[in-house]
């Protein structure tokens, strides 16, 4: 991860934790809280490490195509029925 990245760090005792990555040493890194404090994590007090970044937006981009797919086929449909083709009288 390069350094300044956006990480989280959940520690082995489940404590999570949020920042930039800083400085690396054969022990440990530095987190930079977003406040501006920094905090020296041991590789050994960590159990895993999340890249974080831009989220993906698919779900929502899907569900928007949906959305306009079914008011479409709504007002298609009352379209066709407002002009009676099958006979209203």
């Amino acid at each position: 991860m390069p350094a300044g990245a956006a990480i989280e760090v959940r520690l082995k005792n489940n404590q999570t934790l949020r920042g930039s990555r800083g400085d690396v040493s054969d022990s440990g890194f530095t987190l930079l809280d977003p406040g501006g404090s920094t905090r020296q994590l041991a590789f050994g007090d960590v159990a895993s490490v999340k890249l974080l970044g831009k989220q993906s937006h698919t779900t929502r981009n899907v569900l928007i195509i949906v959305g306009v797919g079914v008011v479409a086929a709504v007002a298609a449909i009352a379209i066709y029925a407002k002009h009676c083709p099958l006979g209203c009288h």
